[in-house]
């Protein structure tokens, strides 16, 4: 799907793209994708794997893609429209770089890891997580131990301690 939009959408740099030129690109890039790829392609492979009635499964997706096509194209669109500005504001620099001259910038990965690359990234964006007041864990194994270990250290500090715990997505 995302090859689809990306040879379909994709903005070269400097290119001045009109929005009429756009929208068409839009469209045609969504109806492949919703009716080639989601309405077909997924109704044969529901088909193989539950054995279900192609046709059937084809009309309630030709129902569901139908409505969902103007949903996506109006998103797509308002969100190339509104947040490529601010990207283009925050993440692109004025002056042109090679990728070698941005790459030296970093030491080599192998030979010494660091956090330069994210520190640079935090740097565009005014360092959003000095802002924030929470620790996030997360992982397959280990949560419990690292959250009542951490709460154990900032108990014994001036800050507050409230553990949440998730379990599943709609829980909150």
């Amino acid at each position: 799907m995302g090859l689809v939009y990306g040879l379909f959408l994709y903005k070269k740099p400097g290119e001045d793209r009109k929005n009429l030129k756009f929208i068409f690109q839009l469209i045609i890039s969504s109806v492949i994708v919703l009716g080639g790829i989601k309405i077909l392609l997924e109704s044969a492979f529901l088909n193989v794997l539950y054995g279900k009635a192609y046709l059937a499964v084809i009309a309630s997706r030709l129902v569901t893609q139908s409505i969902m096509l103007p949903v996506q194209v109006i998103t797509i669109f308002l969100l190339e429209k509104y947040l490529r500005p601010f990207v283009k504001k925050y993440l692109y620099k004025e002056e042109k770089i090679t990728i070698d001259e941005y790459l030296s910038k970093f030491d080599k990965v192998t030979k010494d890891p660091n956090l330069d690359a994210m520190k640079y990234i935090m740097d565009k964006f005014n360092n959003p997580e000095k802002q924030t007041k929470f620790i996030h864990v997360s992982g397959t194994n280990g949560k419990g131990s690292i959250c009542e270990m951490l709460a154990s250290v900032l108990n014994n500090t001036e800050y507050k301690v409230r553990k949440i715990y998730i379990s599943t997505f709609n829980k909150i």
